[in-house]
C-alpha cells in the first residue's frame, strides 16, 4: 500500500502474480536458492473523493542475484481528469517514488529473507 498523503493519493496492490523458476541447489554443503521471476502487479489508485484508476504493473529480472529489477508493460484504465493522469504518471510510471519503489522494496526484502533460510 502507499500513500502519497501530500497529493490525498492511495495505491493499493490487489494481487501478485508470479511466473518463472525456482531452485535449490547444495554445493559443498551450502544451500542456494536461484530464482528468476516476473511479477504482475494489480493496482488500484484513489485520487480525491471519486478518481480512480486500475490497471498491472510488470516487473522483469526479479533474479536471487543482485541487480536492478526491469519495468515491463504498465497497463492504466479509468480515471480521465488531468490530476488523475499527472498522479499516475507521478505514483506508478515514475520510478523514483510511489509504487515502483515500494514494489522494489519488497522484492529486495524477498531476496533478504530468502538468503537467511
Amino acid at each position: 500500500h502507499v500513500v502519497g498523503a501530500d497529493d490525498g493519493v492511495s495505491v493499493t496492490v490487489k494481487s501478485v502474480e508470479l511466473e518463472g523458476d525456482a531452485e535449490i541447489v547444495s554445493a559443498r554443503g551450502k544451500r542456494k536458492v536461484i530464482y528468476d521471476f516476473t511479477a504482475t502487479l494489480t493496482w488500484e489508485l484513489s485520487f480525491g473523493d471519486d478518481d480512480t484508476a486500475t490497471g498491472t504493473l510488470k516487473v522483469l529480472d526479479i533474479e536471487a542475484d543482485e541487480g536492478e529489477y526491469e519495468v515491463g508493460e504498465i497497463t492504466v484504465s479509468g480515471s480521465t481528469t488531468k490530476e488523475g493522469k499527472d498522479m499516475i504518471r507521478k505514483y506508478i510510471r515514475a520510478g523514483s517514488a510511489g509504487l515502483q519503489k515500494a514494489a522494489f522494496a519488497a522484492f529486495d526484502q524477498f531476496r533478504v529473507e530468502i538468503k537467511a533460510k
